[in-house]
């Protein structure tokens, strides 16, 4: 019931996801990573993106509250070639924002990269908020974006990315949010 009222809240703070399909992509992606891990806040339980608006809106649902020791990643690929072709299992990341809370009391977070971030919704939901023109894409092109959670190693990433090929980084379009901004 908890993720539900998240995601509710979620879409009612944007209004209704645009469902425009171009090329296969809309502007809206979601996965439900499901607590599959260590069912605190190291673990992904919800991953959407929402682009229909002109900026986005990036929402990470967790299992528990946020880990004050985590780090909480947003990777950005912008430029093909999207994966690697080689299998050789290296990122493609274009970009990554992060998100470290150090002090949950203190609400002195550190963020790096190119979009900003709110905590403010809930303890175990984060959010990114950005123009994607931050990204140096614009409408009509395609990006793909993923989390992933350390804390002494990764904890989780969403979408899984390990079941497909035994590749911890993203090797094909299943393990990433696709994003096709609309023009």
């Amino acid at each position: 019931m908890k993720k539900l009222i998240a995601v509710l809240t979620a879409f009612l703070f944007l209004g209704f996801a645009s469902l425009g399909f171009a090329n296969g992509f809309t502007d809206f992606d979601i996965v439900d990573d499901g607590c599959d891990g260590n069912a605190d806040g190291t673990d992904v339980d919800v991953f959407f993106i929402d682009c229909s608006f002109g900026d986005c809106f990036v929402g990470v649902i967790l299992c528990g509250d946020l880990d004050d020791k985590a780090k909480y990643r947003l990777h950005f690929d912008t430029t093909a070639p999207f994966f690697d072709d080689d299998a050789d299992c290296l990122t493609t990341s274009d970009d990554t924002s992060m998100y470290r809370p150090r002090s949950l009391a203190e609400n002195d977070g550190k963020l790096t990269g190119p979009v900003a971030f709110d905590t403010s919704f809930a303890d175990d939901l984060l959010v990114w908020l950005f123009d994607y023109e931050a990204l140096g894409v614009s409408a009509g092109d395609y990006f793909a974006v993923w989390v992933d959670v350390h804390k002494r190693g990764v904890q989780d990433r969403a979408p899984n990315t390990d079941d497909i090929d035994g590749c911890a980084k993203p090797q094909d379009y299943t393990e990433v949010l696709n994003i096709q901004l609309q023009p």
